[in-house]
């Protein structure tokens, strides 16, 4: 991916939050989708840094989690947090921290996303 791909995060979001956000979707395909993301923050995250779409992403990541909470997929789980983490850090350079009091507010009213948003 390079900066190209900075014009297609419309199309190419909704894809993966379809992915991540569907209680059915398989371990193997859980984890290329969120290597696929993981790739697009890397190489994406000025667009990414929007608002409309860091928010579409972080509900897909709190939806994903919590469809995993009873299963015992570890590799996904860790993959799960090694992204949020990455989400938190690449948006929180861009936008003065927004993210962060976002992430907060979301721990504080559901506890159980402690452990996917800490490393």
């Amino acid at each position: 991916m390079n900066f190209i791909s900075l014009t297609h995060a419309q199309d190419i979001l909704p894809v993966i939050s379809t992915i991540l956000e569907d209680p059915f979707t398989i371990p193997e395909q859980l984890h290329a989708t969120i290597k696929t993301l993981e790739a697009i923050l890397i190489n994406a995250w000025p667009r990414i840094s929007e608002p409309v779409h860091y928010m579409v992403i972080l509900k897909s990541l709190v939806i994903c989690w919590t469809n995993l909470r009873d299963q015992k997929e570890r590799r996904v789980k860790d993959d799960l947090k090694k992204v949020s983490l990455l989400l938190v850090n690449v948006v929180s350079t861009e936008n003065n921290e927004v993210i962060t009091h976002q992430v907060d507010a979301l721990v504080a009213a559901h506890p159980t996303l402690n452990e996917l948003f800490s490393s």
